[in-house]
């Protein structure tokens, strides 16, 4: 690498190479990741560290300079990564003297790799603490579980080096993903009147549950996504579990599906059969507080009954909530002095609350009122091919968790 001599080019190059996808996803899972930078903190005889395994190969790193009830600062950051993409024009795990490029380096292995390298060039510090976690990317089971089993850390301000672009993030909206499905009853299609058409159903619903919270009046405006619509005859694979009794048993609906999966039933096209199944994935971004997930399941409930009234067969619905995350508003007069901290990376802007994502450091903040700051070095195209990360970002980025971790010097560490 062309900057190898700096430190955090180096660690940032070791990160990458640590594929941290999921499993279930074709991936290597966490482990690998987890170890890494857990052996890194180790480094540093200041810090206790422990390796939190939460099943799935999906792991959380934490390390303490002391008391974890104590901590008044904690640096957060995901391990995980998305799925690798082929759209690549540069050669991975590279560097042109501007960017470093390779899958995580923007988000968030440049955020880690600064973090690590930071807390060896600040020295022997008290009451901070850190935390690298996993499985951001899809169910946010890494910080659940830390908010779940590490009540007694209450920060008063956190960092998160996720981000995705030199942009302070200090608030963010509320974020809801419901899966919807729905049962007719089957039929040819030449006798429409003889079926409930579950097709007809699943547009019907989505399309009111857009339509309600879209129209939701905020100033931070909501933003709803249908991710997914599957529908067909309901067609289950024969003959796909085994058990004791038998080599094969044939499949049952009740016992081998179940919501809150992100996956569709075993569908299948006919187009002579009125569909009897559908499934719908949405994803809502609430601008206000009455776009919750009760809201939308009222709507869908009074849009399905619309739908089946007058009608011999009906269509019936479950509702399935995968999960409800709150929003978040940093004080912006208590987190003041952290954002003019990193001045020499964002510049002084800052994301607009009504174009922003959701950030799991919420759960953190919603339980102890933490003070957060999100921000990561300059980079481009996180998620995709040719991802990057700005090295002269990445090194100014470091400099200013040098200087922020000097804050929280430990008595007599000179």
């Amino acid at each position: 690498m062309k900057h190898g001599q700096d430190p955090v080019l180096s660690i940032v190059d070791e990160l990458c190479r640590e594929r941290g996808y999921r499993k279930d996803k074709g991936g290597p899972g966490e482990g690998a990741i987890a170890e890494l930078v857990a052996s890194k903190l180790r480094a540093f005889p200041w810090l206790t560290v422990m390796v939190e395994h939460l099943g799935d190969e999906i792991y959380n790193v934490l390390a303490f300079d002391g008391d974890p009830s104590e901590v008044e600062l904690l640096i957060v950051g995901h391990l995980d990564t998305v799925i690798p993409s082929s759209e690549w024009t540069m050669e991975e795990f590279s560097d042109d003297g501007t960017f470093y490029y390779a899958l995580g380096a923007n988000d968030t292995r440049g955020g880690i790799a600064a973090a690590l390298d930071a807390i060896g060039k600040a020295g022997r510090t008290s009451k901070v603490g850190y935390l690298f976690y996993g499985d951001e990317e899809y169910q946010f089971v890494g910080m659940k579980e830390f908010v779940r089993t590490h009540p007694d850390v209450a920060p008063r301000f956190g960092l998160s080096v996720c981000g995705g672009k030199a942009e302070a993030y200090l608030g963010w909206r509320a974020c809801t993903e419901i899966e919807l499905l729905f049962r007719g009853v089957p039929g040819h299609a030449s006798r429409p009147w003889a079926g409930a058409n579950a097709a007809e159903a699943v547009s019907r619903v989505t399309e009111a549950v857009r339509r309600a919270c879209a129209e939701s009046v905020s100033e931070s405006g909501t933003a709803v996504n249908i991710a997914a619509i599957h529908a067909g005859s309901f067609s289950p694979p024969a003959f796909v579990r085994k058990d004791a009794d038998s080599p094969f048993v044939s499949y049952d609906f009740e016992r081998d599906y179940r919501l809150g999966k992100q996956e569709s039933p075993p569908l299948a096209n006919v187009a002579n059969k009125i569909p009897d199944m559908a499934w719908a994935l949405m994803d809502i971004r609430p601008g206000g507080k009455g776009v919750t997930a009760a809201f939308m399941e009222r709507v869908a409930q009074e849009e399905l009954a619309a739908f089946n009234a007058g009608r011999e067969h009906r269509v019936t619905m479950e509702f399935h909530v995968n999960f409800e995350m709150p929003a978040y508003e940093a004080d912006r007069e208590l987190i003041r002095p952290m954002f003019d901290l990193f001045l020499p990376v964002h510049a002084g802007k800052s994301v607009p609350t009504a174009s922003t994502g959701f950030v799991d450091v919420t759960l953190i903040s919603g339980m102890h009122g933490t003070q957060f700051m999100c921000l990561s070095p300059a980079g481009a195209r996180p998620h995709s091919g040719d991802e990057s990360v700005k090295i002269a970002s990445l090194l100014a980025y470091r400099d200013c968790i040098v200087s922020l971790l000097s804050g929280y010097k430990a008595p007599n560490s000179d």
